[in-house]
């Protein structure tokens, strides 16, 4: 291939361009970006797969972290989705703290069933990363972190790194394309000018300028599982301790995300408009942040679902221009991520456009969304029935199979949770012990009439993560070591 364009040049774009530059490093690369997108105030946190991304992009994480004023993100704080005021914690797997000796050798989730069901605390009272994560202190090296980032700095940022390394960025407003044999030959821009291309990447966003318009690809809602629609994003004031953890604080008609980075927060409500309008939703951030407000940015309109097909033809729709969900557990990036990764396993595709591969692609992307989907309902199970929105929402939406099936098994006391069938950790963003966490938090787990029996070890457990939290840094120490003297840490 001599051409290939990437049209749009947000994160998705940005990613797709040096993703390119990377896998296909004798073609010329093209970005088209638009100059009149102004900031959109989301999207700006992570899972642990990004690390990995960029590493393989020749990026150091922490570098593109200090650079885009990000900080780290062990996981996330719920508060208050039971109408309690107490809160639960879903951390990043934490395979490398359940390395003690005698127990359960077997699988960690036997270890975290067992302790789950057997004892009074609750879990984020004795899990090593959720206690580390309340105490602001960050561990790089025994457990799985991801980053939060300034959305436009990073996208700034990766931007220089894509033209440095000979990446061409043009901008201009998308008008059209031409075809030849069903294959998109030519982007044309509004100004006039077009650029040939052999293959395109629609990074376009909720726009879907090209597969989901011009190629007119189905989009099939999610909104049944999934029935958030709107959302206003706004930026609040540091606190003196930065966080390192995302916090998802239920609202009266949705939820809050708070993201903490070195300058500011970033935030913004979540709710579904057919019972709140934007004005009350901002009556109501006003009301529990006062004075803490910077500004409120352009609400956002949006619609859980996906394309029928990310891939038609030559195109392939990357991003938010083949699907979102919403921003509950930061899964928009790592979508993309996953989207791109999988290509490497289709590379002589993109040449010949073999029918089987774009198929096997396709389902391989589609069910990985359908995968997030599931998982995202299952955090609305919550015991919250406090208002019309809330005592909804089990009416209103339908619930996936095998949501069915988990709370079957819940129900049930655990007797046949063979949860690993189901969501395995192998290749997975959401395993087991994801779903054990949120269950325990939401209250769906009953501790009183388990038939399991205890675990001595768990003194030994608890003993052994003080110890190690004690030895941890602050987060607020590792920030300013990386801008102060980077190369101790990178």
């Amino acid at each position: 291939m001599k051409n290939i364009t990437i049209v749009g040049g947000g994160t998705a774009g940005m990613l797709t361009a040096l993703f390119c530059q990377k896998v296909f490093s004798k073609s010329k690369i093209t970005l088209i970006k638009s100059d009149k997108i102004g900031i959109i105030g989301a999207g700006e946190g992570s899972v642990p797969n990004i690390n990995t991304f960029l590493s393989f992009l020749n990026i150091h994480p922490l570098k593109l972290m200090s650079e885009t004023k990000g900080t780290i993100k062990h996981g996330i704080s719920f508060e208050n989705w039971n109408n309690d005021n107490d809160k639960y914690f879903h951390s990043f797997t934490e395979d490398t703290t359940f390395n003690i000796k005698n127990i359960f050798q077997k699988n960690t989730y036997g270890f975290l069933l067992k302790h789950l069901l057997n004892n009074k605390k609750p879990f984020k009272d004795y899990t090593y990363v959720s206690k580390l994560a309340y105490e602001n202190k960050v561990d790089l090296y025994n457990c799985r972190f991801a980053l939060h980032f300034d959305a436009r700095l990073l996208a700034d940022y990766l931007e220089n790194i894509f033209k440095q390394r000979g990446g061409t960025v043009v901008i201009g407003e998308y008008k059209d394309c031409s075809f030849v044999k069903n294959k998109i030959s030519k982007i044309k821009l509004i100004n006039g000018k077009s650029y040939k291309c052999d293959f395109i990447f629609d990074c376009t966003g909720f726009a879907r300028l090209i597969n989901g318009k011009k190629q007119k690809d189905k989009f099939k809602s999610s909104s049944e599982y999934l029935p958030m629609k709107r959302a206003v994003p706004f930026f609040l004031k540091t606190e003196k301790q930065v966080k390192p953890y995302t916090q998802a604080i239920c609202m009266k008609y949705g939820w809050l995300w708070k993201i903490p980075l070195q300058h500011r927060i970033g935030a913004g409500y979540v709710f579904d408009s057919n019972f709140v309008s934007d004005e009350d939703a901002m009556k109501e951030i006003k009301t529990l942040f006062k004075n803490q407000i910077i500004q409120f940015n352009k609400p956002i309109s949006f619609e859980a679902g996906r394309l029928e097909n990310p891939w038609i033809n030559n195109c392939i729709s990357v991003g938010l221009s083949y699907s979102f969900t919403e921003p509950l557990e930061a899964t928009s990036i790592y979508l993309t991520i996953f989207q791109l990764e999988s290509l490497l396993h289709f590379v002589p595709s993109l040449y010949t456009l073999n029918k089987y591969d774009i198929s096997t692609y396709n389902n391989l992307v589609n069910n990985r969304f359908d995968e997030i989907v599931d998982f995202l309902h299952f955090h609305y199970l919550t015991k919250r029935k406090d208002n019309s929105f809330w005592k909804s929402f089990n009416k209103i939406t339908k619930t996936p199979e095998k949501i069915k099936i988990i709370l079957n098994r819940i129900k049930n006391n655990f007797t046949h949770f063979d949860m690993v069938s189901l969501y395995s950790t192998e290749n997975r963003v959401f395993c087991f012990e994801s779903y054990l966490k949120v269950a325990e938090g939401i209250k769906l787990i009953d501790k009183t009439s388990n038939k399991y029996y205890e675990i001595n070890d768990l003194k030994s457990y608890i003993e052994s993560s003080n110890q190690k939290i004690k030895s941890a840094q602050y987060h607020k120490e590792v920030l300013e070591l990386l801008s102060k003297n980077p190369s101790q840490i990178i």
